[in-house]
Order: structure tokens, then sequence, then C-alpha cells
């Protein structure tokens, strides 16, 4: 096992290996040197909400405003290390069932004063020092994010900054593993962050959107609950086929992005180098594609 990135870099460079996972900054002296690669879609940009009723992003007004205040075009180059993806479909992984090559969506563009507006209307109203509250309570917002991941707490902090010009307090919280098992599916005590679900099938989205909530067993730890989704999603899994099928299980995932129940901003590609042998990758090397080049 070669767990550091660059050592991993220097073998490929030597030719002691032929395939490698590589991010980072050595990803800039592999690219310099030729050297090419395959890879799968990481939705490092994807932000999720928690939706229960005593969080302020249970109101679609604040999803869509923590969506709008914030300059997205800055946010995904930092957040991808300065190699952003377009996301065009919730599904990211293989066997890409029912994936979109074109969006079904539209992905709203940055507008901090529209964001304003829809905090005023929320009742989010900014006080004489410019912070907002409602009923007495200040708007503060915890957002979470890989605390392994350099590009997620740079670009959580680029988020807050543009956040506290509306008047939004935002508490960065860095997480490990254990701690991403404890706020998504025991305390709850989070609000939105750099979340992704990658996953292969709308099937499979399901148990996230429309699914159980972990306090049942579940794995809908947003606790989203969207009716008119839920009628797509059951119109699905009675579908005659999977043409149909997918017919509705993209009206699904409209009503997700468009609900705000989630933002695609951006993705990146995991990439996995090769020297001196050529493969295909889809969630793994296929080892039928691997061909020796030397």
């Amino acid at each position: 096992m070669v767990t550091d990135a660059s050592t991993r870099a220097n073998l490929l460079i030597s030719g002691e290996l032929n395939a490698a996972a590589v991010e980072g900054p050595d990803q800039d002296r592999l690219d310099a040197a030729g050297f090419e690669y395959a890879g799968t879609i990481n939705p490092i940009g994807q932000m999720l909400f928690n939706e229960r009723p005593d969080r302020p992003t249970s109101d679609p007004l604040v999803r869509e405003a923590l969506i709008l205040g914030y300059n997205h075009e800055d946010a995904a180059q930092v957040v991808s290390g300065g190699r952003p993806v377009e996301l065009t479909s919730w599904i990211t992984e293989a066997p890409f069932t029912c994936f979109s090559e074109t969006p079904v969506w539209e992905r709203p563009a940055s507008d901090p004063a529209r964001a304003g507006q829809l905090l005023d209307q929320a009742g989010w109203t900014a006080g004489a020092d410019g912070t907002r509250s409602r009923d007495g309570d200040p708007l503060s917002i915890n957002f979470i994010y890989d605390a392994t991941s350099s590009s997620h707490a740079s670009a959580a902090e680029l988020v807050a900054q543009d956040w506290d010009e509306l008047g939004i307090a935002t508490n960065l919280i860095a997480m490990d593993g254990a701690a991403w098992s404890e706020y998504l599916y025991e305390t709850f005590d989070y609000d939105t962050g750099w979340i992704q679900i990658g996953v292969g099938s709308p099937v499979t989205q399901n148990l996230f959107y429309g699914g159980a909530f972990p306090e049942d067993g579940g794995l809908n730890f947003m606790g989203t609950r969207n009716e008119d989704y839920l009628g797509y999603a059951a119109l699905a899994s009675s579908a005659a086929n999977e043409e149909e099928a997918c017919g509705y299980w993209k009206q699904a995932e409209q009503i997700v992005v468009e609900n705000f129940h989630t933002f695609l901003l951006t993705g990146t590609i995991r990439p996995t180098y090769m020297s001196g042998a050529t493969f295909e990758i889809t969630d793994y090397i296929q080892p039928v594609t691997i061909r020796m080049t030397e």
C-alpha cells in the first residue's frame, strides 16, 4: 500500500507503477509530464440541507437564499481544486442508471440581492448591525465539511464570507469519519455543508430523499418529505419498463433540485493515472480493458 500521493506520482513517473490514484498538487506534475488518466465523478461541490422542523433550512425560502447568496463560480473553482466538472445528473456512479447528459433541471444563478429578499420574506430581517434574526433568534447556519479536504475548508470559508454580507452567521464544522455519522444520523446538529450522495441509481437515491428517517432505521438523514417527489417515485417503482421508470425518476430528480433539497454546484474527477498501461474505469478499473503499452 502506497498511501502518500507524492510517492505514488514518483513511482508512476519512474515506471514502477502502472496505475495510481493521485489528487492534489501532484496532479499538476503528472499532467505536465503528459500522463493520461481515467476517472470517476466526485460530486465534491454538492450541498444538502437538514430539513427537520427545528432547523432554519426546513424553509425552502431559506434554502434558496443560501444557494443564491454566494458566488458560485469562485466556490466551484476552490472546492474542485481548480478542476471543476459540470454536474448534469444526480447520478454520479456506475451503472449510471437514468443518467442525464443534459440536466433535467435548471441550476439557479448566484443572486445575493434576491437572496436577501427571500430571507426578508421568510421573516429573517436584518437589524441595525446587519445581522439577521427572527423573533429574537439570530440566523445561524451550521456548515459541515470534510476535515481531510483542504478544498472543502477553503470553499466553506468563501461561502461563509458571502453569507456574512447577507447577515447570516456561519459556524464552520470540520468532520472526520466518526463525526459524519454522529451529525448526519444521530444528533442532526447541522444545517447544510459540502455533503455528497454518490450513487449509481435513482432507486438508491430514493433511500435518501424518500426513505425512512435515521431514527426509524432509514437513510433519509436530511428529513426530506416532498409529496410530489414521492408521487413520481411511486410511479417509477411501478413502471412497466426501464424507459418509463427513468422518465418518472427524472421528474422526481427535477423536483429534488428545483425545490432546493440539494444544490449540485460542481463536481470533479477522481483520477487514476496510467503509466505503461491503459484501462477504463466505471467505479473501479475494469480488468478486461487493461492493455499494457510497454
